[in-house]
């Protein structure tokens, strides 16, 4: 098992975050997330521990004191959950209407599942990445998280959500720095995770 060690402990003035989406529910059908799914992702991040240990991790979430006053410590940070599609959540991609799919993925302002529109999604997650203290953070989530973060990093319309697909098991890496008078997302890397590489997480 591989150790990384931090040289200092001097405070970080960025925020880095690595999402990792989370592998797919063993299903022959696609379907929605849903809050169960956090169970499976909590699992994944204890698999992800068995390969790499870090000298100083730690349970933090987002909200926590830990996380807030983080230096050079990576720490697993909560995240705000999956996309909530209110009654379509858990089901199975074909027993919805492909009219209302078609609805869903066209309009971001849909809400006709019950459930959050994509715009307030991506808003959401926004506003937890955004309120990230200086640090380095390990999220796992499904690929909804990432994609919402992209598209906040570009400043892109919402319709940009669709564009972007990220495999189950790959890492996107985000940094936030300050640039003048406002700070700015980018997107750094885009990678598998891969048990057998010199650095899974990197």
């Amino acid at each position: 098992m591989r150790r990384f060690y931090r040289q200092s402990r001097t405070t970080i003035r960025v925020v880095r975050l690595i999402v990792v989406s989370a592998p797919l529910a063993s299903t022959h059908l696609p379907r929605f997330a849903s809050s169960e799914d956090t169970v499976r992702w909590a699992e994944y991040r204890h698999t992800l521990r068995r390969y790499e240990e870090f000298s100083d991790i730690n349970d933090a979430g987002p909200d926590t004191e830990d996380a807030a006053e983080s230096t050079s410590s990576r720490v697993f940070v909560g995240n705000p959950g999956p996309w909530d599609v209110g009654e379509w959540a858990g089901k199975p991609l074909p027993l919805v209407s492909p009219m209302k799919i078609a609805q869903w993925r066209k309009n971001p302002d849909y809400v006709g599942h019950g459930g959050e529109s994509l715009r307030t999604y991506i808003d959401r997650v926004a506003k937890w990445a955004d309120e990230l203290k200086p640090g380095e953070y390990v999220t796992v989530s499904d690929q909804s998280l990432g994609r919402a973060l992209l598209v906040h990093a570009l400043d892109a319309s919402p319709d940009a959500f669709w564009r972007c697909d990220i495999p189950p098991e790959w890492q996107m890496r985000f940094h936030r720095r300050r640039s003048g008078d406002k700070e700015m997302w980018t997107l750094r890397g885009l990678a598998s995770v891969d048990p057998a590489s010199s650095g899974m997480l990197r």
